[in-house]
């Protein structure tokens, strides 16, 4: 596992206490049982007293699941299940001391926290910000333990789980965010007719190519647009048409001046640096298609003021029509 930096308070239960001062590297399942056992937080705080003014760093987001959004068992989520749902997604899950318990007015049910190693943030409003787009997306993680200077409870006998895959949460959140954006503009249109069936497919699928490159999340897009038209077509004219998309992204990969998706995400910042609330909406406007774009190739150079020459970017070449 991506290693998680937390920090233990000499107490447990204790609400009011403010000082975590014992850090810890968290690798294994062995590592959070010790951890859970005391109150702990998942963030560094000047001088180790937990507040929001004092928060330093985290490289680990933790939720809280209390399964209080629903009084069906069948919708539930358990480690097991959450894993389906961030396939790919490395994290770590604790009982909470109310675990298989009654809450309140609640049944007992299944209650845990779960631990994500993330890309380091130094930022107490942007570490937040990461809280409420995951507890937005899924409305099982409770939204009211979204703050920068949230502790956890100890629990004498936490029952932990280990779900060591190699992506960071912050990393998927950026893929989900940009996989929502297509859903958005095009997932939303009218039913593809016969007529403009090959057109339509043709230019997305160039565009999610260009994009994404040759990759599982490109060709899952195009098969969720494949599935607007009526009637639906021929699987042998589907393939023939991701076929040719294919040829058509090799030919603009070795065109002199392409940045490919991989690099230009690292070069211009597709993963944001701002998770707030304002930050993802300037984000979402910034990724909308302008009724004013014209056909690829023009409109899909980019000029660069450093050096005065033209670059192929994927990010606007996928948004031409």
């Amino acid at each position: 596992m991506t290693p998680m930096t937390m920090y233990t308070a000499t107490v447990v239960g204790q609400q009011n206490n403010a000082v975590y001062p014992n850090r810890y590297e968290v690798t294994t399942v062995a590592d959070l049982e010790a951890v859970a056992r005391l109150d702990h937080v998942v963030a560094d705080y000047q001088g180790g007293r937990r507040s929001t003014a004092n928060f330093l760093s985290s490289n680990c987001l933790v939720m809280d699941v209390d399964n209080s959004h629903s009084e069906d068992p069948d919708e539930w989520v358990t480690p097991e299940s959450l894993a389906g749902l961030v396939s790919g997604v490395g994290f770590m899950t604790a009982t909470s001391r109310n675990h298989m318990r009654a809450k309140r007015a609640q049944s007992a049910r299944p209650r845990f926290h779960v631990y994500f190693p993330i890309t380091p943030v130094t930022d107490a409003e942007a570490y937040a910000g990461l809280k409420k787009q995951l507890a937005a997306r899924f409305e099982f993680f409770d939204p009211n333990a979204v703050d920068a200077s949230r502790f956890i409870y100890g629990h004498p006998a936490p029952e932990v789980t280990n779900h060591d895959d190699g992506k960071l949460l912050d990393e998927w959140l950026v893929e989900a965010v940009d996989a929502d954006m297509f859903a958005a503009f095009d997932t939303a249109t009218q039913a593809i007719s016969p007529g403009a069936r090959n057109a339509t497919l043709s230019r997305f699928a160039g565009r999610v190519l260009v994009r994404y490159g040759d990759s599982p999340q490109a060709r899952e897009l195009f098969d969720r647009k494949a599935g607007l038209c009526e009637p639906p077509p021929p699987a042998l004219e589907v393939e023939s048409i991701w076929t040719s998309a294919l040829r058509f992204a090799t030919k603009v990969a070795t065109t002199p001046g392409y940045v490919p998706p991989e690099v230009y995400a690292a070069l211009t910042g597709l993963k944001p640096e701002d998770f707030t609330d304002v930050g993802q909406l300037t984000r979402s406007l910034a990724n909308t298609p302008l009724k004013s774009a014209t056909r690829w190739p023009p409109a899909g150079w980019c000029s660069r003021a450093d050096s005065g020459s033209k670059t192929i970017c994927p990010h606007k070449a996928l948004l031409k029509n």
